[in-house]
């Protein structure tokens, strides 16, 4: 994974697994996305579940493994997840039904070894790009973007 919180577009940090178990610890992959969907993530527009911040959501997945299973154990009444934490998931049922849909990338897609020096100077298409961030409301992702592969 390009992480560009530090560097930016131009200069992203690569993200391992052994990344993501010493800053949020978790394995990576499907636990990560998780992590996100629980903690919520403002870049992906995740709310999260109330409540529920990163420490929690990672201790967690720590316990259970996974979303679903953290799921199953609300559902069938697991007395480890009691009082707030267990009202704040159940609230959050609709949120948690369709959040990993969102969190959710292709697994399949290849990636040319050197995408990270093979950025683009700009938007090949402009007026194809504004049409698209505006038909999916990217707003100011996508302003971001274009300023960023501008410089």
């Amino acid at each position: 994974m390009l992480y560009t919180a530090k560097g930016g577009v131009r200069a992203p940090d690569l993200v391992d697994e052994s990344f993501l178990m010493t800053k949020y610890g978790v394995p990576g992959g499907r636990a990560y996305a998780d992590l996100a969907v629980m903690r919520g993530d403002t870049s992906d527009g995740l709310p999260g579940v109330a409540g529920i911040g990163e420490q929690t959501a990672a201790g967690l997945l720590a316990e259970f493994g996974t979303l679903a299973a953290i799921r199953r154990a609300v559902a069938n009444g697991d007395p480890r997840i009691k009082g707030a934490r267990r009202t704040r998931l159940e609230a959050a049922h609709d949120y948690l039904d369709v959040a990993p849909k969102v969190v959710d990338v292709a697994l399949d897609v290849e990636v040319p070894g050197d995408l990270v020096t093979a950025l683009p100077d700009g938007v090949a298409q402009p007026d194809r790009f504004a049409d698209f961030a505006a038909r999916y409301d990217l707003g100011g992702s996508a302003e971001r973007l274009s300023a960023a592969l501008t410089r």
